[in-house]
Order: structure tokens, then sequence, then C-alpha cells
């Protein structure tokens, strides 16, 4: 998907007009947003789809094991930055038994939306040049453009 969102970009970047290069860009950045609502990667590991070696499962396993990992008493160092958001984006959905699944579904496509804006300022800031669009689709093709498919 995001291969091929980078691929329409970049096709994009010889077009003649500075319209012409936005309407691309804007055509494969809306689609690369539904994309992450609409075809997110799966919550657990498949023959088809291989091992996850996240501990996503873990922690949304239910109440007890999100305030054990995401809790206000301590902050675990390999995600530090992640556990306050996480933990606010579950506040703001209620705190309930469903709503840690929710909150990364959340952090996710809040992370999506605001990588969107990043390359947009990026565009808007070069004037969305055709070297600006040759960048554009490097960004979108990036395998870290994964994780606002589901982080998990």
């Amino acid at each position: 998907m995001a291969l091929g969102l980078g691929t329409l970009i970049l096709v994009g970047s010889a077009a003649p007009t500075r319209r012409l290069r936005v309407y691309y860009a804007a055509c494969a950045l809306v689609l690369l947003l539904a994309s992450e609502v609409g075809a997110p990667l799966p919550v657990r590991s498949t023959d088809s789809n291989g091992e996850w070696m996240g501990d996503y499962l873990t922690y949304i396993e239910d109440r007890e094991h999100f305030e054990n990992y995401f809790g206000y008493e301590s902050i675990p160092f390999p995600h530090h930055l992640t556990t306050r958001v996480i933990r606010v984006i579950d506040d703001a959905l209620g705190a309930t038994d469903g709503t840690p699944a929710l909150a990364f579904r959340w952090l996710s496509g809040l992370a999506g939306a605001v990588y969107v804006a990043e390359l947009v300022g990026i565009a808007t800031l070069m004037r969305w040049s055709p070297t600006a669009m040759r960048y554009l689709p490097l960004c979108v093709a990036a395998p870290v453009t994964l994780l606002f498919f589901g982080y998990r």
C-alpha cells in the first residue's frame, strides 16, 4: 500500500504545474490515511502473517494488565513517552475494559495524521517543487510508515 502510494507521488513529481503536483500528493496522502483505518495490520499471528514479537496482546489482555504496564505508579524506560500518551488517550476514552485496545488504535492513527501533516508542511515550505515531490515518496514508502497501520 505505502509503496504504491509513494509511486503515485513520484509519478506526480513529473507533473508540469504545482497544482497538479499538489493533486497527486493530496490523493496519495488521503488514501494513505484512509488505508490506515481501512487496512490495519492483523492483531494476532497466523500461518499467513507469521509471528508477532510485540507484547500488545499482553498489554490489552484486561484492565489489570494495562494498568500494570501503563499505570501512573511507574513509567517503564523502554517506552516512557508512549506510556504517557497511551494513558492520556485511555483516560479520554473513559478508561474502561475496552479502551486499552482503542487507545493503541488512536495512537497509531494520531501518529499517522501527524506524519502526513509534517509531509504536507515540508512540501508546502518547498512550494510543492519537483524536488519535494521526489522526497515525499521516500517518506511514504519508508518502513516506519507501517507503524501507522496499527502500532501493536
